[in-house]
């Protein structure tokens, strides 16, 4: 009954630590939001009826951004965590640096220098 008996052990043990993953994992209880708070498994908690504003916020956050820059961005976090310290700063270097040079780089530094905001969108 478990967390993940079969799948998960490993990557609840890197976000909580052992001790808390053999608890979870072993016990199988369920908690509520403040002790998922503790060990850091929320990133954001909002009041039911502050919901649909909180996602517009982020939603509107999100879409004026570089697609290729949150990819990349994302492709980093999500490899990088299974790697060794000098692997993920290899990945890093190599998919940033993938980035110098694009449309999406171009705008960044054009809109820095005339001292506006950047336009990403691609239409």
């Amino acid at each position: 009954m478990g967390i993940a008996v079969i799948m998960g052990t490993q990557r609840i043990t890197r976000l909580v630590g052992i001790a808390a993953a053999k608890e979870m994992t072993l016990l199988g209880e369920f908690f509520d939001t403040k002790k998922a708070d503790k060990y850091g498994l929320l990133n954001r908690l909002v009041a039911h009826n502050q919901l649909d504003n909180e996602v517009k916020m982020l939603t509107d956050k999100f879409r004026y951004l570089p697609p290729l820059t949150i990819r990349i961005a994302r492709q980093i976090i999500e490899e990088g965590t299974d790697l060794s310290s000098r692997e993920s700063q290899e990945l890093e270097t190599r998919l940033q640096s993938s980035l110098i040079g694009s449309p999406y780089w171009a705008e960044a530094v054009q809109s820095y220098f005339q001292k506006r905001k950047p336009n990403f969108r691609t239409e």
